[in-house]
């Protein structure tokens, strides 16, 4: 049974912020450093290992990986970026290196694919003022490429990272057998201009950096990178995916 003190209630009257700041002083850290930098290392090992088998079959064609933290370099402290939903998401989640002040926008355990672009054009209507960016898959994007007549209409700077593998990876990879996972897709870079945006290839043999600074430009009008990467590069999941029942 309870003892009476434990029914007590101590109430704490004044301003929000000086009882704040009061009980986090009455707070001993609790901090794990040797937990911590166990997770550096495994993190720097994982990496490493990516970067040892990044390389895909056609030379030609980025790895998500590498483009990712080249990016990394380009986003400003005020940056907003929304994800769609698929096998993108997942390298965004592992590579993207966001500071506390940068934000994401993602459909979460919706899983809505087409989500990015829509989700950019609110942010930027909203934060006019911000570097808006969504990255999506090339299926999630066919799913709602008329809004890049929107956002051509409403003069909004957006940049559209668009991963260009020609399938549903995450479907695919869920089936024994391939069925209507593999994409017919435009020249995406042709679509975009025909809106009225602009955009750029980028492959293994670009200079992302180019490609960045001209997408980060001042304009009036969207920007589509089309990134040309492999289907049989698969997105690192966890360390743990090899324990994992197969599907039946």
């Amino acid at each position: 049974m309870l003892t009476p003190e434990y029914h007590r209630v101590h109430a704490m009257l004044g301003p929000l912020d000086a009882i704040a700041s009061g009980l986090r002083d009455r707070i001993r850290p609790r901090t794990n450093r040797s937990a911590i930098a166990a997770l550096v290392n495994e993190r720097e090992d994982f990496l490493q290992s990516m970067h040892l088998g990044r390389q895909p079959s056609n030379d030609r064609l980025a790895h998500p990986m590498t483009f990712l933290l080249q990016l990394n370099h380009h986003l400003a402290e005020n940056t907003i970026i929304t994800v769609d939903t698929g096998a993108h998401t997942i390298w965004a989640a592992q590579f993207l290196q966001l500071t506390k002040r940068q934000r994401m926008l993602v459909s979460s355990r919706l899983g809505v694919m087409g989500f990015s672009l829509p989700a950019a054009i609110a942010a930027q209507l909203e934060q006019p003022d911000h570097t808006v960016i969504a990255i999506c898959g090339d299926g999630g994007f066919q799913m709602v490429v008329g809004e890049l007549a929107t956002a051509v209409q409403y003069r909004l700077p957006i940049v559209l990272i668009v991963f260009n593998n020609g399938v549903l990876q995450n479907v695919a990879v869920q089936q024994s057998t391939s069925y209507g996972t593999t994409l017919s897709n435009p020249d995406f870079v042709a679509l975009a201009r025909a809106y009225g945006a602009d955009g750029a290839v980028v492959d293994a043999t670009t200079d992302v950096d180019v490609v960045m600074r001209q997408a980060l430009a001042p304009r009036e009008t969207p920007f589509l990178i089309d990134l040309h990467c492999s289907p049989d590069v698969m997105v690192p999941i966890s360390k743990w995916e090899h324990l994992r029942e197969p599907l039946t």
